[in-house]
């Protein structure tokens, strides 16, 4: 009984020091998980934190590029307004000059009919004075 009794507490002996040695592996294990997972997470912060940068950048870009799109619209919209007054002016300039071309042919043509007029009664002058 002596001879059972001590063998079933080497067995136990045996069994618990099995244990032991696991739990030590296993918190050897949990130990290493939580390094490398320290590490994935400072890691990952890191990553999200150049991830929020560079979305910080491009919206920074897109509200420059709006704000220099509606600058160049609003500077488009002002040499169309621009054109379009000379465009009125020009236009104005030019029925200004075709009334006023106008008016000259008209005198011309009157000025022409005179001296035609003046230049025929010489004429009749000079025939009765011939005769």
């Amino acid at each position: 009984a002596k001879s059972r009794s001590a063998t079933a507490q080497q067995q136990t002996h045996a069994e618990m020091s099995i244990i032991r040695n696991a739990i030590s592996a296993n918190n050897t294990d949990l130990s290493d998980f939580k390094r490398h997972s320290a590490a994935i997470q400072q890691q990952m912060h890191q990553e999200l934190a150049e991830i929020r940068e560079s979305l910080g950048n491009v919206f920074a870009e897109i509200t420059a590029a709006v704000r220099n799109n509606s600058s160049s619209d609003q500077d488009l919209k002002l040499k169309l307004q621009s054109l379009q007054e000379s465009m009125v002016r020009n236009d104005t300039v030019y029925t200004q000059l075709a009334d006023s071309a106008d008016k000259s042919t008209q005198q011309m043509q009157s000025v022409v009919a005179d001296m035609s007029t003046g230049a025929e009664k010489i004429r009749d002058e000079l025939v009765s004075l011939k005769r």
